[in-house]
């Protein structure tokens, strides 16, 4: 299924979602505030990571695109019930460690 919110594209199903374009939000307040509308909107969706848990791995995503690498991987944000690749699970726990 597809919707927008604040002018972004997401594709999702029950236990994943992808934000397209999601390197053109900085702001930690748009990502909390998109996330948000994003599960108020779609009930239907199960997930059980927090909110700051995505947002950690979103601003990872972002991190990666502005230093030129996986541009390819991280223009869009994916996010999953459970991320498969553990190396990526270490550095969104870095970056909430640091806030």
């Amino acid at each position: 299924m597809e919707t927008k919110i604040k002018g972004l594209k997401i594709e999702y199903s029950i236990d994943e979602f992808t934000i397209f374009n999601s390197y053109q939000i900085s702001s930690i307040n748009k990502m909390k505030l998109i996330l948000k509308d994003f599960f108020d909107k779609n009930k239907d969706i199960i997930f059980d990571r927090k909110i700051s848990s995505l947002i950690n791995q979103w601003i990872t995503y972002n991190f990666f695109y502005k230093i030129f690498l996986f541009r390819k991987h991280t223009k869009n944000c994916r996010f999953k019930e459970k991320p498969k690749k553990l190396h990526l699970f270490y550095v969104f726990y870095l970056v909430d460690l640091k806030k």
